[in-house]
């Protein structure tokens, strides 16, 4: 859960992934996304503004490997993920030394990761032309699992407000939103 943004410009963000489950709330002035996937059933929709669409087996699929990777799946269950690395050459990331990884699918660079080599945690990442910049490390709750608070890209930036582990999910989020019917069709008598 985190904020989006600044000013007039701000948003929300709540996310949720677990081996079960997919909800995204994303709400911004420029930007409204909403999704909702049942991973063993198979069954989700996505609402892109006032766009609804069903979710086909294919397109869950999809859904489920792009989240992973990013939540650390492909370092996790990289034979799964059909993903080897590579070493690079360190390199400096805001002024400290950072290994850089690459994360190799059939010989193509799917993402390159940059991780503080005296703390370990990962400081910046690169997908195509996507890049992200992580800061703000703290534990999560009682955990020693250290997260960051901030992440910063091109699409702008994210502040987590707050970060949770095996937490519940409230099934009532996967309900497939009424549609809302354009009202701007009907004819005049």
């Amino acid at each position: 859960k985190g904020d989006m943004g600044e000013g007039e410009q701000a948003g929300t963000i709540n996310i949720y992934f677990s081996r079960k489950y997919i909800f995204m709330d994303i709400n911004s002035p420029q930007f409204s996304l909403k999704q909702a996937i049942d991973i063993d059933k198979k069954t989700g929709w996505t609402k892109v503004g006032t766009m609804m669409k069903d979710l086909d087996e294919e397109d869950i699929t999809k859904n489920k490997k792009n989240i992973e990777g990013t939540l650390w799946g492909n370092f996790l269950e990289p034979k799964a993920n059909g993903i080897t690395f590579e070493l690079l050459q360190n390199e400096m990331v805001d002024g400290k030394d950072a290994y850089v990884v690459d994360q190799m699918r059939e010989g193509t660079s799917v993402a390159t990761s940059y991780f503080d080599t005296k703390t370990f945690n990962k400081v910046k990442e690169i997908k195509g032309s996507m890049t992200s910049e992580f800061y703000d490390f703290k534990k999560v709750g009682s955990t020693d699992i250290i997260m960051p608070y901030t992440i910063k890209s091109q699409t702008g930036n994210v502040t987590m407000t707050e970060i949770k582990f095996n937490s519940n999910f409230d099934k009532k989020l996967l309900k497939k939103p009424v549609e809302e019917k354009d009202d701007s069709k009907k004819e005049d008598k």
